[in-house]
């Protein structure tokens, strides 16, 4: 990559690695690339160096190989084949994972490391329940023995603006939960004229 900036300063970096990689690179890394091109256009070159990643600060003091400290959990080292020969004798479990001249090396979804977040999240993301709202409403039925009463009801609730829905086979009116007051209302006008009864 160092001999590509060098030959060609209009190097598109993010596409170069995404050619490189088996797969699509995090966004956080993306954004870190971008961030350095803007702010500069030195790039340092080191040789044999790696990254350590490790959210253990003890783990990052067993060696003495660090040049720089560029996340609280990544270093960047030198030497690091010593330094992984170090950690495995402190029997942290490291692992070394060794990238091609012409492409990176993926990295397992059980490695825990910042550049397999974007995809553990996609998983995670797969795994949501799905929300869904379940919307109930309450009608109440009223089913008359006259044909009179029940015209003069509906045009009672006609009058009042209440939604009704009405069945002239049945001879039943019904009318939303929430409008029940409308329905008392008019049975109390009724019982001037009628002799009322309600059956459940």
């Amino acid at each position: 990559m160092l001999n590509e900036k060098l030959n060609n300063e209009n190097l598109d970096i993010v596409a170069l690695l995404e050619k490189l990689s088996k797969t699509a690179l995090a966004q956080n890394v993306i954004t870190e690339i971008n961030g350095w091109c803007e702010q500069s256009e030195i790039f340092t070159f080191y040789e044999n160096a790696g990254l350590l990643e490790t959210k253990s600060k003890k783990t990052q003091s067993l060696h003495h190989c660090k040049i720089a400290q560029i996340t609280p959990t990544i270093q960047l080292i030198h030497s690091p084949d010593d330094v992984y020969q170090t950690l495995e004798q402190n029997e942290t479990v490291p692992i070394l994972i060794r990238h091609e001249k012409s492409r990176l090396k993926s990295i397992d979804d059980n490695t825990f490391s910042i550049f397999v977040e974007k995809k553990k999240k996609a998983q995670n993301r797969s795994k949501e329940k799905k929300a869904v709202t379940i919307k109930q409403q309450t009608t109440i039925t009223l089913f008359f023995s006259l044909q009179t009463v029940f015209d003069d009801f509906q045009k009672r609730l006609i009058k009042a603006r209440c939604p009704v829905e009405s069945d002239s086979n049945t001879r039943s009116l019904t009318i939303p939960g929430s409008h029940e007051q409308h329905i008392k209302d008019i049975v109390k006008d009724l019982k001037k004229e009628y002799k009322v009864s309600l059956e459940y």
